[in-house]
């Protein structure tokens, strides 16, 4: 249950990939310029890796390792290699993936970026991915362009079993990447958002992730007027807590999202789930969201957001469905629609001790059916919706 979370605790991490993790972990040693084990198969099939390393990288954190590791991911893209971070401490500043798969021992390989503002790690091209080591950025203030992690524009990528520590402008930042999968990570003590999809990013899986004390919104969608429409993004059985300034999942300006089986708990400034189109930062109207199985903790605070909040000012929020999920103390009301909000269906909710009521505001053409209050049906009057409307969310399934 949401209030029984942990901090700083990694999912379980799916099983196709944890096969792949105790192979590597278990079986390997480094040889020359490979990672060779007969029961070890890398991403590509083969049993070799081109090692940091072999290109003088500093595993006691003291003397920098760029030159190594832009070294060694020069060899890998030349021998279509991935590149291996052993086990230990590795100092860094930016660095690019274009192209290239970068892997390590889990939380015995440590990126450390001593420098905040020269810390990121990139991946562009075509089926960049980062997967298996701990990084870690000595965060100084807030800013809008020094993330821990950033896809800028990458096809094809792959984020999964990494943990984020810090990050000035928060921890991984999708800026317009297509066809890709954010999973297993565990993000914490960011200064802004934890995971945050922008610019036209789509067709982007978040799934199995765990977020800790993120400066701002947990994951976020977010699309602003003037540029491209961010859509089609799945995110799903992602494990959110612990939260000040920020809501737990967003969508402030996004079309076709899913929003399915995470727990959000603990955001106590704001919504746990907050779909919007605001004025204030210019952003686009939201449109086909499915909002569904969550499990919601103790959300919203002085700001009165709702558990789960639809809010428009500037454009619209339209054809949204909330249903089945379970909303436990919410501060303040459990559902609030607010602005342009239409077609909406809120079915098959369960509401547990909201502060201020189950669903309240107003929306056009809103469907209710089958939620329950503490245990009991509830009616809700302002209600007027005589059909469901439909909203069918991201047309991306993860794989089991």
């Amino acid at each position: 249950m949401p209030g029984e979370l942990g901090g700083g605790v990694r999912p379980p991490i799916p099983a196709r990939r944890a096969r792949w993790l105790l192979a590597v972990a278990g079986c390997c040693a480094i040889t020359g310029m490979a990672v060779r084990g007969s029961a070890a198969k890398l991403p590509n099939g083969s049993t070799d890796a081109v090692s940091i390393a072999d290109y003088g990288a500093a595993a006691d954190g003291g003397a920098d390792s760029t030159g190594a590791i832009e070294a060694a991911i020069s060899a890998g893209r030349a021998r279509a290699l991935p590149v291996f971070v052993p086990a230990g401490t590795f100092r860094h500043k930016a660095f690019t993936l274009d192209g290239v798969r970068l892997f390590g021992m889990g939380a015995a390989s440590v990126l450390i970026a001593p420098n905040p503002e020269d810390a990121t790690i990139r991946l562009r091209g075509s089926g960049p991915s980062l997967s298996d080591v701990t990084v870690k950025v000595a965060s100084s203030h807030r800013d809008a362009q020094h993330f821990a992690i950033n896809v800028d524009g990458a096809r094809h990528f792959a984020i999964e079993s990494v943990t984020v520590e810090g990050g000035n402008a928060g921890g991984i930042m999708d800026f317009g990447g297509s066809d890709g999968t954010i999973e297993g990570n565990l993000v914490q003590d960011t200064l802004a958002d934890a995971i945050h999809n922008t610019y036209g990013a789509h067709d982007i899986v978040i799934a199995h992730n765990t977020v800790r004390r993120a400066g701002d919104d947990m994951i976020a969608v977010v699309s602003y007027g003037n540029e491209p429409m961010s859509h089609d993004i799945l995110i799903t059985d992602n494990d959110l807590a612990d939260q000040e300034r920020g809501r737990g999942i967003s969508v402030v300006g996004g079309q076709n999202v899913t929003i399915e089986g995470n727990t959000v708990a603990q955001t106590r400034c704001c919504a746990g789930i907050y779909l919007a189109s605001e004025r204030s930062w210019h952003t686009a109207g939201v449109d086909n969201i499915l909002v569904r199985g969550n499990v919601l903790k103790d959300n919203g605070g002085p700001t009165h957001h709702g558990a789960i909040m639809l809010f428009a000012d500037n454009g619209w929020v339209r054809n949204a469905a909330v249903e089945n999920n379970t909303i436990i103390g919410a501060h303040d009301a459990a559902v609030t629609l607010i602005g342009a909000v239409a077609n909406v269906s809120i079915v098959g909710n369960q509401f547990v001790q909201p502060g201020t009521g189950s669903i309240s505001g107003l929306g056009s053409n809103v469907f209710c059916a089958d939620n329950m209050l503490d245990g009991h049906p509830l009616t809700v009057t302002a209600c007027t919706a005589q059909q469901r409307p439909v909203a069918t969310g991201a047309a991306l399934h993860l794989a089991r």
